[in-house]
């Protein structure tokens, strides 16, 4: 979507949103945003098993599988969550261990759980498996 076109759809709606942070927002139910701006903001497949990467403490990079029964969503970037994986490899040291609670362990054939999964995908960091669908998306993680 071009600069204009959202100026356009803001100008429509009377609606200033210059400097909104929306992080965090809720935004299921809105009404009148266009269904590609939706769209456009997905960047999880929603079928199939898919691959994910993730960044754990002391630079280790895990890469998960996300099996397809495994609910799975992003918000407005694409920083991922999924509610659980299996650990297919561990790269830089035998476990990893999670950069968010420093106990979650990823060890080569076990599968992973989230303690709470959110069905709300616009909780960005809120329960599940946070992964990158590109390794180097997740190794440039901070």
């Amino acid at each position: 979507m071009t600069r204009e076109e959202v100026l356009q759809i803001t100008r429509e709606a009377r609606a200033n949103l210059r400097g909104a942070d929306l992080r965090g927002a809720n935004l299921d139910g809105a009404k009148n945003i266009p269904l590609h701006v939706y769209r456009q903001t997905k960047v999880v497949p929603a079928r199939g098993d898919i691959i994910g990467w993730k960044k754990c403490m002391a630079g280790v990079i895990v890469k998960l599988r996300i099996p397809a029964k495994s609910r799975r969503c992003n918000a407005t970037t694409r920083k991922c969550r999924a509610e659980y994986a299996e650990v297919l490899e561990v790269i830089g040291s035998d476990v990893g261990v999670s950069l968010y609670d420093g106990k979650t362990e990823y060890r080569v054939g076990e599968i992973v759980r989230c303690d709470k999964w959110d069905k709300n995908r616009w909780n960005e960091c809120s329960g599940g498996i946070h992964f990158f669908l590109m390794r180097e998306e997740a190794a440039a993680w901070e």
